[in-house]
């Protein structure tokens, strides 16, 4: 489900309105309103200086004591996390922290941030906290002639509710905004209209899902009458919900004459979740329009969104993302062909009558040779089949995780925070090791297993190519050993980690005979592992508590692993485990 910035300029509208009806108390918090409307003014254009100027506003009111603009400016900060940066769960942390300021300091602007997180909680999914949320905006807005806290309040909780297929209690929300009593001026504004103009659409949208494709139509015609330049970026929701109703009407002059405003709204969006969404709409409409080919491009393209917006999903979502691709790839690939399928169709019920006029002819055990060597035939091509399909699996795995490790090292290079920098860092080598695993795997034949004697090797060549300042020497005695994929990950992930330590913490500057051992064995299907360097260095206690131990520590357990170290003050690490775990 997408949601575009109309809400959240409508909450921001509200937001100064409301402080423009109120005398500011004090120079400062002037000062601090005139930052937070710079800062906004750059949320439409999706651009970094939001986040900049939001920032700096917050620093300044703390300096000066201007809780108003502190939660102004904090609003900004979360408003861009959640639609910019699509960080659902810091935009959140924000919005808490101001409601806690707003709480004893700024009580009229409690109704202003639940409903940031109805919209926040919406947009995640999470419906039920979204209609908690929204009840609270309703009951602390200010209830009187010239504030707009409670419209606001009851169409976001109006939205959430549909969403919650409960139509009507969102009708009944709905109406209920519309039926409050407004300052005519304000009644008579375009920016009204376009309030009111989006109500309607959410009453369409619950038609739309109660199956009135009709009067839902109506509506959603009705809500781009004000786009006046025809494709704003701000109407593209509309256009995507317009064209999906008429496919379902199965209107296929609306679609054909709407999908070249659609496309002109998205030119310069830079949301993935709505990039996915507008992906999404474009994938029906080509497929309904019977152009297979672009139908297909923009399917490849949502899935390659679905990649970004999904690096850290769990192996069960990664499965199913996977199988959805090679689903749709298949199905691609049948409908390119279709002429030759038309072919082979008519060969092969050619050649089934052919053998069923044979089998009446040859004796039992023959037509089960036949038949057994059809089968051997046929189980031959679906391994071919599969090996094909996993080898390009891996080949796009690995680009993903190529795709992620550039994008740390550019966030890193942008950052100026030490810490920040360091934990981006780690994260790069953490996916570098991924990489050269699915390298290997799509690059051999053998897709179940992965030689650690290889594996590790290839591993160490990347480790020394990141850190060629540190001079390090690596000894390694790795047996060839055919482990499952999911104990290299884990072993891979451990190695970067012990030598990331031993390289960061092990040695003075000044030494340079730093010399890192790795040995890997194989013993009665157990495999021992040993890692350790020649510093002196001694383990401090940060050292053993960071994230790279934690990290350790879990790799061990997934291992299944006896874990023996070396010592308590080194870097080293000796375990056995079995080699079926993992």
């Amino acid at each position: 489900m997408r949601f575009d910035l109309k809400i959240f300029f409508l909450l921001f509208f509200l937001s100064f309105q409301v402080q423009g009806q109120r005398k500011l108390e004090t120079k400062y918090d002037s000062v601090a309103v005139n930052i937070a409307r710079k800062s906004y003014s750059f949320i439409d254009k999706q651009s970094d200086s939001a986040l900049y100027y939001a920032n700096k506003g917050i620093e300044y009111s703390k300096k000066n004591n201007s809780h108003l603009g502190q939660l102004l400016n904090m609003e900004n900060k979360a408003i861009f996390y959640e639609v910019v940066k699509n960080e659902y769960e810091l935009a959140a942390e924000i919005y808490f922290e101001a409601i806690k300021i707003a709480e004893e300091k700024e009580k009229g602007y409690l109704s202003t941030l639940y409903n940031n997180l109805t919209i926040l909680f919406t947009t995640a999914k999470n419906y039920d906290k979204a209609e908690f949320y929204g009840k609270k905006a309703v009951e602390t807005s200010i209830k009187k002639l010239g504030y707009m806290q409670e419209e606001s309040a009851l169409i976001n909780l109006g939205i959430a509710q549909s969403l919650k297929k409960e139509y009507n209690k969102a009708n009944k929300n709905f109406d209920k905004a519309l039926s409050l009593k407004k300052v005519p001026a304000y009644e008579a504004s375009d920016y009204y209209k376009n309030v009111k103009n989006d109500i309607y659409y959410r009453i369409a949208k619950n038609y739309k899902e109660q199956e009135k494709y009709k009067k839902a139509q109506e509506l959603f015609i009705k809500t781009i009458a004000l786009d006046s330049l025809k494709g704003q970026r701000t109407y593209s929701e509309n256009y995507m919900q317009l064209i999906e109703n008429s496919i379902l009407m199965k209107d296929r002059n609306v679609v054909e004459k709407y999908l070249p405003l659609l496309n002109k709204s998205i030119e310069n969006e830079r949301s993935l979740n709505n990039k996915k969404e507008a992906f999404k709409t474009l994938a029906l409409v080509y497929n309904f329009l019977g152009e297979t080919k672009k139908a297909y491009e923009y399917q490849e393209k949502l899935l390659a969104t679905n990649d970004s917006l999904n690096v850290r999903l769990g192996k069960k979502q990664i499965n199913e993302l996977e199988t959805q691709y090679q689903t749709k790839k298949k199905e691609e690939q049948i409908i390119e062909e279709q002429s030759k399928r038309e072919l082979w169709t008519y060969i092969s019920i050619f050649a089934f009558i052919v053998l069923i006029f044979v089998a009446v002819l040859l004796y039992k055990n023959s037509q089960k040779r036949k038949q057994l060597n059809a089968n051997k035939i046929e189980l031959e091509k679906l391994l071919n089949q599969r090996n094909m399909l996993l080898r390009e699996t891996h080949h796009r795995v690995k680009n993903s995780f190529q795709m992620v490790s550039s994008l740390l090292q550019l966030q890193a290079q942008g950052s100026e925070a030490e810490v920040a920098v360091t934990a981006l860092d780690s994260a790069v080598e953490r996916v570098n090791s991924m990489i050269v695993l699915h390298q290997q795997l799509y690059a051999k034949d053998n897709f179940l297993g992965v030689d650690l004697q290889t594996y590790i090797k290839d591993l160490v060549t990347e480790i020394n190519t990141s850190y060629a300042d540190e001079n390090i020497n690596f000894n390694t005695n790795i047996s060839s050993i055919i482990v499952d994929i999911d104990t290299a990950t884990s072993l891979g992930l451990l190695v970067n980690e012990l030598a990331t330590n031993s390289i960061k913490y092990a040695w003075k500057n000044d030494e340079s005979d730093k010399i890192i051992t790795i040995k890997l064995e194989e013993k009665e299907n157990e495999i021992y592992f040993t890692m350790f360097d020649n510093g002196v260095t001694k383990k401090t206690k940060s050292t053993q508590q960071n994230y790279g131990s934690e990290l350790i520590e879990i790799l061990v357990e997934r291992l299944e692993a006896t874990q023996k170290t070396l010592s308590k003050n080194d870097f080293g690490l000796h375990m056995i485990f079995n080699k079926h775990n993992g």
